[in-house]
């Protein structure tokens, strides 16, 4: 079962298209750890109660925050 902050940062991920390095970086964590966080909320949705928990959730976080631009950057490294 995934934990508060795999949830957490799985959806800001998807529904504010906050990219992963950012979540790491505003977490103090490497961005392989918010990658394995994410896959493993993906993995828990082959549970059709988990599935079905996690989208509406998805769609109450959809409905109580305005859109917000889900363009994402990205950097370069030079």
């Amino acid at each position: 079962m995934p934990t508060d902050q795999a949830i957490a940062d799985y959806l800001r991920h998807v529904i504010n298209g906050v990219s992963m390095r950012k979540i790491a970086r505003e977490n103090g964590v490497h961005a392989s750890t918010v990658l394995r966080r994410i896959r493993v909320v993906e993995d828990a949705r082959e549970e059709p109660g988990f599935d079905q928990w996690l989208t509406d959730l998805e769609q109450s976080k959809r409905t109580e925050t305005p859109a917000q631009d889900r363009r994402q950057t990205c950097s370069l490294a030079h």
